[in-house]
């Protein structure tokens, strides 16, 4: 299943996910730590405090 998720977030916000994801550290320790930091790399972070990325679950193939 693929879910398109676009999202409005404030400045302070916007640099706090930047930061996180430049170091790692989204979602560390988290179940979905790894589907969550390859969505947001891939995904994007626009100018006008715009965030949209893709993330992919593969619950149901992997038996959940």
């Amino acid at each position: 299943m693929r879910s398109h998720i676009k999202f409005k977030l404030n400045q302070t916000e916007k640099q706090r996910l930047r930061e996180a994801i430049e170091t790692g550290s989204l979602a560390k320790g988290k179940i979905f730590y790894e589907v969550m930091q390859t969505a947001l790399r891939e995904g994007t972070i626009y100018e006008n405090d715009i965030v949209q990325f893709v993330e992919i679950c593969y619950c149901l193939e992997g038996g959940l």
